[in-house]
């Protein structure tokens, strides 16, 4: 068994910065502690505004993509993120059928994966008025998604 007695602490903080003033350990969990609430305050707050901000606070200098990485975790931190938003679908579409029951509503997933593909929700106030009052029309269009996922629907 090995041990060991502490005689001394400098309890001094030393970690330093490479030549470009870059340190190894302002990774993007660490910046998204810090500046979380920043975040929840300002919610268009710009990766370039963080690493400035981090550099003139902390005097270190982070790398435009630690910052873009660190603001994703913010906003994952604040507004949830895409995977659970999926898994939240189904329970989505029983509460509208629940609160009218003439809406029609479908979640489409793969069958191997489970994987979300498609949501169709028509409501009942919308059908009924286009019964009662439209002349019948076919019509396509297609909704181009932007984010993590893409794709179109």
């Amino acid at each position: 068994m090995h041990t060991f007695i502490l005689r001394k602490c400098h309890d001094e903080h030393t970690c330093e910065a490479d030549e470009k003033n870059k340190n190894s350990q302002a990774k993007a969990l660490l910046v998204a502690k810090v500046f979380l609430d920043k975040m929840r305050d300002h919610p268009n707050y710009r990766p370039n505004d963080i690493v400035k901000e981090v550099f003139n606070k902390y005097g270190v200098s982070i790398s435009y993509w630690t910052d873009w990485k660190s603001r994703w975790l913010m906003l994952e931190a604040i507004h949830g993120n895409y995977e659970k938003g999926y898994r939240l679908v189904p329970e989505l579409c029983r509460q509208i059928l629940k609160r009218n029951p003439g809406n029609i509503v479908k979640h489409f997933v793969s069958d191997g994966t489970k994987s979300f593909i498609g949501v169709v929700v028509a409501f009942k106030s919308s059908i009924d008025r286009w019964l009662n009052g439209c002349r019948p029309i076919v019509g396509l269009d297609g909704c181009f998604l932007k984010g993590k996922y893409g794709g179109c629907c």
